[in-house]
């Protein structure tokens, strides 16, 4: 390989030289391998289901499709009045239903409070679903692990 080609040794920070490949990609191709193999599968790693769409989903979906507004940039209001309810009758938990965001998925959410906050230290409730969260989470700020307060 010649000198132009060559890929700069320090291109990759010194703190993932040593990481591994994300299991879950990991896991997603045996299980492409099992599809293949002709196995039946019920595909949920990345959170697509494989099943239709229920009808009644579909029959909401269309009473609303002329609904092409932007929603409230902290979620809407309703459904973040129902989460602080679900919350308090499930988990027993007290929150409060204006410092609780809604987003589209848990990716944009996470990308919104990196461009909030700047870095250092961010209070979170960490209900970690997906295995590269807490490593883009880390990679911008130092945790200060809360809890919600009990009801």
């Amino acid at each position: 390989m010649n000198k132009e080609n060559e890929v700069p040794k320090d291109l990759v920070r010194p703190d993932l030289a040593n990481s591994a490949a994300a299991s879950n990609l990991a896991f997603n191709e045996k299980v492409k391998a099992m599809i293949r193999a002709g196995r039946k599968i019920y595909h949920f790693a990345f959170g697509q289901s494989p099943f239709p769409v229920p009808p009644c989903l579909v029959k909401a979906m269309q009473e609303y499709a002329h609904v092409h507004e932007y929603l409230p940039m902290t979620g809407i209001l309703e459904l973040r009045e129902e989460l602080v309810k679900f919350h308090a009758r499930h988990d027993r938990l007290d929150l409060d239903v204006d410092s609780m965001v809604v987003g589209p998925g848990s990716k944009e959410l996470i990308y919104l409070t990196m461009a909030t906050f700047s870095g250092g230290k961010v209070p979170v409730i960490p209900v970690i679903r997906f295995i590269l969260y807490p490593i883009l989470i880390l990679l911008y700020f130092t945790l200060i692990l809360t809890h919600a307060r009990s009801a």
